[in-house]
């Protein structure tokens, strides 16, 4: 259901509808973009008791911009449904996104490029801008193969 990606030029902004989403979060809102992978195995062993087949899932971060203008993120697994009280749910809607290959660094520029679409075609924000890896460390051991998605609810 989440990796279901229509095909799109890398940098190509488009509006997508989406169902309602449900996560389990990490509560660190610093994790820096090189950490991200390490983070999200610390996640897993969190969980992996709880909910046994949580790597088989995509996952993402939250996107937090720091006044020294680095990113930072919050990541998170997707889960089928909501599992239980540890749960959070990113709600259905219309979303803006864009897509990249490569290396997490490139984050910046793609959120950059999206915010000014969305500043030039009038759209309204409704929520937090967020990243999902469609292609990551789990499908290749190859940076320059990783696809990541950046989306944002708008109104």
């Amino acid at each position: 259901m989440f990796t279901h990606s229509t095909e799109v030029s890398e940098g190509e902004c488009i509006i997508l509808e989406q169902p309602d989403r449900y996560v389990i979060a990490s509560s660190d809102k610093q994790i820096e973009s090189a950490n991200i992978d390490f983070a999200l195995k610390e996640l897993y062993k969190e969980y992996e008791k709880k909910l046994p087949h949580l790597d088989q899932f995509v996952f993402g971060s939250f996107l937090y911009a720091h006044s020294d203008s680095a990113l930072h993120h919050s990541v998170f697994y997707f889960l089928e449904q909501n599992s239980a009280n540890y749960t959070m749910l990113i709600p259905k809607g219309r979303y803006a996104t864009i897509c990249y290959r490569g290396s997490y660094s490139k984050t910046h520029t793609y959120l950059l490029k999206l915010t000014d679409y969305l500043t030039k075609n009038h759209y309204v924000l409704d929520g937090d801008f967020f990243e999902t890896y469609l292609i990551d460390f789990h499908e290749t051991s190859l940076v320059n193969q990783y696809v990541t998605r950046i989306e944002v609810k708008i109104k």
